[in-house]
């Protein structure tokens, strides 16, 4: 926004009240860039130079810009889809779909990360790769909807609610036996 039309409108003797005006004008536009709003559902979470300093509920916080940094974390259960391919402990390739359930558990932990999301997500897809690794084909098939939740440790400010396995994938024939039929 422009200073000049609302200068212009001032006589040009009043120097002083040319000040006076960028002045207010300034506060406001500071003021304005100052207030964030946590929407429903979400936490607000201002941090200074990497610390949190608070966490906002709903409603409005004042930041001091250029000090502070914001950042909105969702309250509710995220559904989040991860693929995994890795090797059975008898050697058949497997591609596991499955659906993470991960819930933000403690805000000042997690806004003092920079993807404590993506993180959990990379932990979750690493667990899965050694879970399959350290089972038979036949003990994988067995897993038709979850993975039990005793598998799963919360971490980075985000808890593990749940793994819905959606899908596996996998060849039924070994490859020592393709060149046979």
């Amino acid at each position: 926004m422009s200073l000049l039309p609302i200068l212009s409108t001032l006589p040009p003797s009043d120097s002083a009240d040319r000040l006076v005006v960028t002045g207010v004008v300034g506060l406001a536009a500071l003021a304005v860039g100052s207030l964030r709003v946590a929407p429903n559902r979400h936490w607000l979470v201002i941090t200074r130079r990497g610390q949190v300093r608070r966490v906002v509920t709903t409603g409005l916080a004042l930041r001091i810009p250029g000090l502070d940094a914001c950042r909105l974390l969702p309250r509710d259960a995220q559904h989040l889809p991860i693929g995994v391919s890795a090797l059975t402990r008898d050697g058949v390739q497997v591609q596991l779909l499955v659906t993470a359930v991960l819930r933000v558990a403690d805000p000042v932990v997690a806004g003092s990360l920079a993807d404590p999301i993506g993180t959990t997500l990379a932990e979750v897809r690493d667990l899965l790769r050694r879970l399959l690794a350290d089972h038979d084909v036949e003990d994988v098939l067995r897993v038709r909807t979850t993975i039990e939740r005793s598998a799963w440790e919360a971490g980075h400010g985000v808890e593990i609610e749940g793994v819905l396995v959606d899908a596996i994938d996998l060849e039924l024939v070994h490859a020592k036996y393709r060149s046979q039929t």
